[in-house]
């Protein structure tokens, strides 16, 4: 919607109702263009989101057999994991971005475009899934610091900084007569929070070579931080035992980078990409 000849906004509202959960939401989105020169545009966006548990997460069973480390026994285990998470609460989140394109249009920086989109998403209500090797890491190290007859591991040791709220025995860890473990029930939970944010940048450059048609050089750089959840809402399993949560908290800085060339009869002469 035009609000003068150089800025544009658009306002939505979304209204959804979940009869299985008794429950309705009213999500609004506003974005706003603004354009001061021929070279420069400017954007912004603000948005909420909501969602609710799939299916799966739900109902389940989700069902996964891998190879996991036992502190108690000293080894590791193959044993399946079976995920469940009835009476999850709707997830929701709100979202904010900021960017801008300038293009010049004269000199000697003409053919360039360069393109900046910084964006944050914040989560409440986060739906997630209990780590079934932290499970049963914390178990097995409580196990063993309860057993005298039992060498706790080193590793209980070096790694119970990532556990703030102690090792545990787990409800959810199923194990034999023998103390080995046979089953590892990590429910989807509601975690407290989580965020996600980011930077895009797009920079190309276009070189008219005459006879030699128009060449395009370029880089596209992303760079992602997660906040990860911590805590959580305890689900059918969980609601008597001492929560372990699904993921540590942490700050994960990522990137990735291409350098592509092209011109206008290929899509593509050149790339480099760049991943970490």
């Amino acid at each position: 919607m035009p609000i003068t000849q150089d800025l544009e906004t658009q306002i939505a509202i979304r209204r959804e109702n979940f009869d299985e959960i008794d429950t309705s939401t009213v999500d609004p989105k506003v974005s706003v263009l603004y354009r001061p020169t021929d070279e420069l545009t400017i954007r912004g966006s603000f948005g909420s989101s909501f969602r609710v548990g799939s299916i799966l997460q739900l109902i389940g069973p989700q069902t996964i057999v891998s190879n996991t480390d036992d502190p108690y026994n000293d080894t590791s285990f193959f044993i399946p994991w079976i995920s469940a998470g009835a009476d999850l609460e709707p997830e929701e989140s709100q979202a904010v971005s900021f960017g801008f394109t300038w293009a010049p249009q004269e000199g000697v920086l003409e053919g360039l475009t360069a393109t900046m989109d910084a964006w944050q998403i914040d989560f409440e209500q986060l739906i997630t899934k209990e780590s079934a090797p932290r499970l049963l890491f914390s178990d097995g190290c409580a196990r063993a610091a309860a057993d005298p007859n039992v060498a706790v591991p080193s590793r209980c040791a070096e790694r119970a900084g990532s556990y703030p709220e102690g090792y545990s025995v787990q409800e959810n860890v199923i194990r034999n007569t023998g103390l080995n473990p046979v089953l590892i029930l990590p429910d989807f939970i509601n975690a407290d929070k989580g965020t996600a944010s980011g930077v895009d940048i797009e920079l190309t450059y276009r070189i008219d070579t005459g006879g030699f048609g128009m060449f395009t050089l370029g880089t596209a750089m992303a760079y992602f931080w997660a906040d990860g959840p911590k805590g959580g809402k305890a689900s059918r399993r969980t609601c008597e035992r001492p929560a372990v949560s699904g993921s540590e908290r942490r700050r994960v800085p990522l990137h990735a980078s291409d350098f592509p060339l092209r011109d206008g009869r290929f899509p593509t002469l050149g790339f480099v990409p760049d991943r970490a």
